[in-house]
């Protein structure tokens, strides 16, 4: 069963709640490519330095735990607040222009990445009328296909603040990039993976782990069912 999360990230590099499924795909605009999720998708796929794994392992497994205890069989009386651990890409120095050179290769880049809430996704997230809770970033750093496959590098420059991805319903092609691209962030510090949709966490070193873990995104495991 599925947690249901609600993570506030600071708006900088971080305000944003999360727990639920996007619903609208990559758009091409005049400016651009653009990636627009629903905000209640925001960093529920993570990687962590591998140095973190333990306190990893407790968080998914407390928030699978409390997401069962929680449930009223028709909906959550209260979420689990995502823990972030004490290690960091930033404290260990990862900038940001070493993660953009791994994956400049293997994924295209796009800049224009927003985040609101379901009603502005469907008006055109190109016009002057805004979620004024959301999250427009035109200079963002990130790499994907589309609102179900990218990976996201929060920044405070020059280091990388955090990484999250999504790889939701992906083709074959798209996963398989994502995955190259998860692989070279983890040849430049060693990585793990905290997947708080399908409760699973491990060393993206640990080719059991990944090939099962793969195995479960190329199977179309998806977010929770949970209604908006």
């Amino acid at each position: 069963m599925f947690a249901k999360l609600l993570q506030w990230l600071r708006r900088d590099a971080t305000t944003k709640k999360v727990s639920a499924k996007e619903k609208v795909e990559v758009a091409g605009q005049r400016d651009g490519p653009l990636i627009h999720i629903h905000e209640d998708d925001w960093g529920m796929r993570n990687i962590y330095p591998l140095a973190a794994l333990d306190d990893v392992l407790a968080d998914v497994e407390t928030a699978r735990r409390k997401g069962e205890e929680n449930f009223d069989g028709s909906g959550w009386t209260d979420v689990h607040a995502i823990e972030q651990p004490t290690t960091s890409f930033e404290t260990l120095d990862v900038s940001v222009q070493q993660i953009v050179d791994v994956l400049t290769p293997i994924m295209p880049q796009v800049k224009r990445f927003y985040a609101t809430i379901g009603s502005y996704m469907r008006d055109n997230p190109g016009s002057a009328d805004r979620d004024p809770y959301g999250s427009y970033n035109d200079d963002a750093v990130c790499f994907g296909f589309g609102s179900r496959c990218f990976i996201k590098i929060e920044t405070r420059e020059p280091y990388v603040h955090s990484i999250w991805f999504q790889a939701e319903a992906s083709n074959p092609t798209e996963l398989e990039a994502l995955a190259a691209g998860l692989a070279a962030i983890n040849g430049v510090v060693p990585c793990a993976v905290a997947d708080y949709w399908l409760d699973e966490a491990g060393s993206l070193s640990d080719k059991g782990f990944t090939d099962r873990y793969y195995g479960l995104l190329r199977e179309g495991e998806a977010p929770s069912q949970i209604e908006r």
